[in-house]
Order: C-alpha cells, then sequence, then structure tokens
C-alpha cells in the first residue's frame, strides 16, 4: 500500500524526499534505508540552515537594528543606506504592527537621494500591498510615480 492509500494524503516530508530524489535522478530505484536516511537528514539540515538564517535576519534588523545604524554587512561589504542617490519611494502602512511608522519614516532621513517620497496608506503590512483597496490606492500611486521617474 502506498502512503497516499495509507494516509489519504502525501506526508510533507515524505514529498520532500521524492523531490530531493528526483533531482538526484533516483525516483523508480529501491531506496536503501541508508539512501533515505540521508535524504532525510540533507532535508532536516536545509531546514536548520533556514532557522539560523532567519535568526540572524532578526537579529540584524530587528533587535540591533544594523541597517538603519550603518553597520549591516552583505557579501562582505558594509550597506550605506546615505550611498543611495537614486530615486526613492517609501511605500508604508499607517497601521502596521510588523514595520511600524517610526521605522519605516526613518529611511527618509538614511537615504542619500535628493528625490525621497514617503506614500504612507491606511491599512496593515500586508492588506496595504494586496487588499481590496490596494487596487485603487496604492498600484495607480506607484505606476504614477514610476512614469514620472521613467
Amino acid at each position: 500500500m502506498c502512503l497516499i492509500e495509507a494516509l489519504g494524503q502525501l506526508p510533507a516530508l515524505s514529498l520532500a524526499i521524492v523531490a530531493l530524489l528526483l533531482v538526484e535522478g533516483q525516483v523508480g530505484r529501491r531506496l536503501t534505508a541508508a539512501a533515505e536516511l540521508s535524504a532525510t537528514m540533507r532535508l532536516h539540515a536545509e531546514a536548520e540552515a533556514n532557522r539560523a538564517r532567519r535568526r540572524q535576519w532578526i537579529t540584524d534588523f530587528y533587535q540591533a537594528n544594523k541597517l538603519a545604524r550603518g553597520t549591516l554587512e552583505l557579501a562582505g561589504r558594509r550597506v550605506r543606506l546615505g550611498q543611495i542617490r537614486c530615486p526613492v519611494l517609501n511605500i508604508a502602512a499607517a497601521a502596521d504592527t510588523i514595520a511600524p511608522r517610526p521605522t519605516t519614516s526613518a529611511i527618509m532621513r538614511l537615504v542619500g537621494s535628493t528625490d525621497a517620497e514617503e506614500l504612507v496608506l491606511e491599512g496593515g503590512h500586508v492588506g496595504t500591498i494586496v487588499g481590496r483597496s490596494a487596487r485603487t490606492a496604492l498600484w495607480p500611486r506607484v505606476a504614477g510615480w514610476l512614469e514620472r521617474h521613467d
């Protein structure tokens, strides 16, 4: 009996193992316990690496505020917002609890562009971009800004 017949669905880990085996050209071959264990261990290692990257992101951007302080490094280079000279459109949501206004408004004083505009819309972090009113409140204004800066 296959997993789908037994469980009514294919568990996510099994699906990930199948995808990994497809990439390695192993589908259709009888798997040894060692091969299955190896694939599972690699998937867990990748998941742990992703958790470590998320932890580092939270530490760098939220807790240490390295981007705003000018201490963030990416690919071995310091990120300096003051060196941004191109036009900037900073889009923010008034009721955003993920990126609150004090943090989103800081970009305006940190970038070096003389052509920086801030667009603050009603709503939250996701709703502002993909909510019902985004089609009329956000995207036409973004299109207008892009046209003016083309």
